[in-house]
């Protein structure tokens, strides 16, 4: 073990970086023992250090880990190895412009992380090399660390919080009508399976845990959606209150029992429907009754135009 003037200066610059910087001091050490074993330069976004950076950020749980290990590795390294990543280290921050951003924000708000990850993943073709990084924030992290028009400048970021502040400001929620946990986990599910809109919204990207998550995801993926076009936004959102609604109206007159006299041709024409959606004849009939009724007679916050 070392305890030169050399490993305390190292020990002293590690410590006095933020949290979010060990994401890219994992990266310069990755850098350096992948250039000493090769005996050449190698460039940041080399695809092989990505993937090694990827692999080891998905051991990790939190930024501590990444600073314990790295003050582990280095206290039995020699005097003149450690002083060259000192350099290596010093080298990488000055190139980071935004490096006196406070960034925790994207930490604390999800919903602004994964605004941040979809604007990102819209704007920058560079993005798709990073989304195995299981860790969103640290996804984020890596991401404008390594991506000069983000680390360059402190632009794209002001563009990403001041889109987000206007949406917010707007839609502080996007179905204020039905914020609930039911409705928020029925949201998820019946977009996971709406194959129709599926590449527009992603649902499936997304792996909420509680009914608190399912409410984020949910605001974020129309946070995107009212950000990329306002006319796909309406049609998706419409097409999820409609469908609500039809639920709500199936589920409170569930199990009362009606009898109608249909022409010949009137009851053909239900068989023949109902075969070719695949459900029963009583089905077909209430599928029909509450989308013509959702549609003729609600609007659009959910209350009836109509009383008998």
């Amino acid at each position: 073990m070392y305890s030169s003037t050399t490993h305390k200066d190292f020990n002293l610059f590690i410590k006095q970086l933020r949290d979010e910087d060990m994401i890219w001091v994992l990266h310069v050490m990755n850098k350096e023992h992948e250039e000493q074993h090769a005996r050449r330069d190698i460039n940041d976004r080399d695809t092989d250090l990505v993937q090694l950076d990827i692999q080891k950020l998905n051991t990790i749980n939190n930024t501590d880990e990444i600073r314990n290990k790295v003050t582990g590795i280095y206290k039995d390294i020699n005097e003149r190895d450690t002083y060259y990543l000192i350099d290596k280290l010093k080298n990488f921050q000055d190139t980071l412009l935004i490096r006196g951003r406070s960034l925790n924000e994207y930490k604390n708000n999800k919903r602004l992380l994964y605004f941040a990850l979809n604007y990102i993943s819209t704007n920058d073709r560079q993005y798709k090399a990073f989304k195995d990084i299981h860790n969103e924030y640290f996804r984020f992290l890596y991401t404008i660390f390594m991506l000069p028009s983000y680390y360059k400048s402190n632009c794209s970021l002001d563009n990403i919080e001041s889109n987000f502040s206007t949406i917010l400001s707007k839609k502080p929620l996007h179905f204020k009508n039905f914020d609930s946990d039911d409705f928020y986990l029925w949201a998820k599910s019946y977009m996971d399976q709406d194959r129709e809109n599926a590449r527009v919204h992603k649902s499936k990207n997304y792996n909420p845990m509680n009914p608190e998550e399912y409410r984020i995801v949910i605001n974020a993926i129309f946070d995107d959606l009212l950000d990329k076009d306002t006319n796909i936004y309406k049609a998706i959102k419409d097409k999820i209150s409609n469908a609500w609604h039809q639920k709500a109206f199936r589920e409170k007159n569930k199990g009362r029992k009606h009898h109608y006299h249909l022409t010949d041709k009137t009851l053909q024409c239900l068989e023949i429907l109902a075969k070719k959606h695949k459900m029963t004849k009583e089905k077909m009939i209430n599928e029909l009754i509450n989308e013509r009724y959702t549609k003729e007679c609600m609007s659009q916050d959910g209350s009836h135009l109509y009383t008998i």
